[in-house]
């Protein structure tokens, strides 16, 4: 009987032909050529049951283990091949942006791609997706309020905003349905949205006001902004301190501007006029301390609310896949342990700041995913950080108890440096505080300059597995000021801690010594020139005494 075409697939694995010597019916190897067409034996019937039965149970067990071994994992979740955070996939095209926690611990994030919000329960990694109203024109910032509503506002940051916010009750039971609820505003353009208490705050972008929402009433109460209505404040975020006063920050005008509901009174700070386009804010506890991201650059700076004294942060250049070097921070988030950490729309990348030291790490998403495009954080019941990829369409989170904070001690042995100058720079890794993991011995450290001025040199003098030592050169032509330098350490492939260490260039004479060396020369040239003169006097004397 011809085996026909059932002996070619039985043959074809993968699509190689199998070799010579191999499959049903073929000689085995050492046993001649006489037995070419010689059939196998036939197997008994009851062994042949038997086999069956012994593959289907091992499959069964197979499955079974498979099942066990994922049940720790929630589905849907990955780590990316990074392995500082997890990520929840959503379908392509989903485009989320604004990420928020619900006091349960669901996760919610709009999704600008379908018009939909996406609802993920960490526990199970499933999503619930629920049709945003068609009168939403697009979606722009969510809140969770404490009640576990959400409240969405409507901006597409043109000339022609939606004057309405919008709140959604989620079903009591998991399911995709809910109750939305519009609420008309007395201005359009509203952007950020926080609820505190029985009420919810809402920011103007394209205007001056502040908005008082009561949702028992839908009564909105206006309190101008101390600035312009046009050209636009473009005022984009919105914090809260434990007085319960309100934080926000404008662009236009680079000012810090606290308003106490208490009084109605505003009180306003300037930055210095260097920050590009400051963007997402947040506020110790005290508000004594404002956190501010430069989205216009690559600084995260703290102003000091009493001394008003301004510390800027570098974050290092963008990786080569993004579109420009700057990293262009956004959003800042507190963690449990009073870390801060920021959004790096265009650095591929989250920071975390350690307030206590400057210290500040980079968690480096993939490289190979360049333009994550992460624009805004959220903080879960459990403290952990969930963030938006808009570019790459998923949720991801990161716990910062696992991954202990790193410091780094970096300092200039010259307080000050003229052009020309040299000096020793001094960087040492600090260990994590006793019982935590993850420091600096756990792996190779590779040391980087990671930014510099322009035309100064640098070169490492030593590099060891926890301090290192660089010089470095000021060039000639340097003109006096504060210059930043950011050290790295890379004490794993995506985690990155650095350091900004400031110098301070003075002009050649601004130095003591220097300038105690010009008034000695001066002082000489002047006792020189003086007893020149007396010298000159003297010799016309004796030269108009009368001779012998």
């Amino acid at each position: 009987m011809d085996a026909g075409p059932a002996a070619g697939r039985r043959q074809a694995v993968r699509g190689r032909p199998l070799p010579a010597g191999t499959g049903r019916g073929a000689t085995p190897p050492g046993m001649g050529g006489a037995a070419v067409n010689r059939p196998l034996p036939e197997e008994p019937r009851g062994q042949r049951a038997a086999r069956r039965r012994g593959f289907w149970a091992t499959l069964l067990a197979l499955a079974l283990l498979a099942a066990v071994m994922g049940a720790g994992r929630p589905a849907g979740a990955a780590t990316g091949g990074t392995g500082w955070f997890d990520r929840y996939p959503l379908p392509p095209g989903s485009k989320p942006w604004a990420v928020t926690v619900a006091p349960d611990g669901t996760v919610w994030v709009t999704l600008t791609g379908s018009r939909r919000l996406g609802g993920l329960d960490p526990a199970t990694g499933r999503w619930r997706f629920v049709a945003m109203p068609r009168e939403v024109r697009q979606p722009a910032r969510l809140a969770a309020a404490p009640d576990g509503s959400l409240w969405l506002t409507d901006n597409d940051f043109g000339r022609d905003p939606a004057a309405t916010a919008w709140r959604f009750v989620p079903n009591a039971t998991s399911g995709s349905g809910g109750r939305w609820q519009a609420y008309p505003l007395p201005f359009a353009g509203a952007a950020a949205v926080l609820p505190a208490g029985d009420a919810v705050w809402l920011l103007q972008f394209q205007g001056n006001r502040l908005g008082r929402l009561d949702p028992a009433t839908g009564r909105v109460e206006v309190v101008p902004l101390p600035l312009p209505d046009y050209p636009w404040p473009s005022t984009w975020d919105l914090a809260r301190d434990e007085a319960g006063r309100l934080w926000t920050v404008s662009p236009r005008t680079g000012t810090v501007y606290r308003f106490d509901p208490r009084d109605g009174t505003w009180a306003t700070f300037a930055l210095p006029p260097d920050v590009a386009g400051p963007a997402g804010v947040a506020v110790t506890p005290d508000g004594e301390g404002v956190w501010v991201t430069e989205h216009g650059g690559r600084t995260i700076g703290r102003l000091d609310v009493t001394t008003r004294a301004w510390v800027p942060l570098l974050t290092p250049p963008a990786p080569p896949g993004e579109e420009i070097q700057a990293t262009r921070p956004n959003d800042l988030e507190w963690d449990g342990q009073g870390r801060l950490w920021a959004a790096l729309h265009t650095g591929n990348a989250l920071a975390r700041i350690d307030p206590a030291t400057s210290t500040m790490e980079l968690f480096q998403l993939p490289a190979a995913e360049p333009q994550s495009w992460v624009q805004w954080l959220a903080r879960g019941p459990d403290g952990a950080i969930w963030f938006a990829a808009y570019g790459r369409d998923y949720v991801g989170r990161v716990d910062p108890r696992a991954w202990p904070v790193i410091q780094l001690a970096a300092g200039v042995e010259a307080t000050h440096l003229v052009p020309a100058g040299t000096a020793s720079v001094n960087a040492t890794l600090v260990q994590p505080a006793r019982g935590e993991t993850g420091g600096p011995a756990s792996g190779p450290v590779t040391w980087e300059v990671a930014d510099r001025p322009r035309g100064w040199e640098t070169v490492w003098e030593e590099r060891g597995p926890a301090a290192a030592r660089l010089r470095l050169t000021v060039p000639r032509d340097a003109e006096p000021g504060v210059y930043p330098l950011v050290l790295a350490a890379r004490v794993a492939p995506e985690r990155v801690v650095t350091r900004t260490v400031r110098v301070q260039v003075v002009p050649q004479a601004a130095l003591p010594w220097q300038a105690l060396a010009a008034l000695g020369a001066m002082a000489g040239a002047l006792v020189v020139g003086w007893l020149g003169v007396l010298a000159g006097i003297q010799s016309q004397r004796r030269s108009k005494q009368p001779r012998p």
